[in-house]
């Protein structure tokens, strides 16, 4: 179903379910974590602009990650560097649909968590 991109938690975000926790709930998804999933992506705001070669090569080794996983869906919870990747991986017309939007991936997400979600606070 999907790779999954994503980065550390901030202290804030602690009260909310990790996205990734939620996916490993899903029935019917086979989810594939990117071995480099706290690489950055090279986006990083300014630095884009100001190490285009760098910001580059570093997109093209987090795209070569993705396409490596075999996913038709990339699932990445900042924003940012979902445009980046999603934006490599489109020009390099790869297949693979980028999204922010987790519960969206499945409609089941909510409804057809296994009986471990029970476990999470989810019913």
């Amino acid at each position: 179903m999907g790779a999954w991109s994503g980065h550390g938690e901030h202290p804030g975000a602690r009260r909310f379910l990790n996205p990734l926790t939620l996916l490993r709930h899903v029935r019917g998804i086979r989810l594939v974590e990117l071995g480099d999933a706290t690489e950055c992506c090279g986006f990083g705001g300014t630095f884009a602009l100001k190490n285009a070669a760098v910001s580059t090569a570093m997109l093209a080794d987090k795209c070569a990650r993705v396409r490596e996983t075999g996913a038709a869906v990339l699932a990445a919870a900042d924003n940012s560097c979902l445009a980046h990747i999603g934006g490599g991986l489109d020009r390099a017309r790869s297949g693979v649909r980028a999204t922010g939007q987790i519960v969206g991936l499945v409609p089941e997400a909510v409804a057809g968590l296994d009986p471990r979600a029970a476990d999470l606070g989810l019913r």
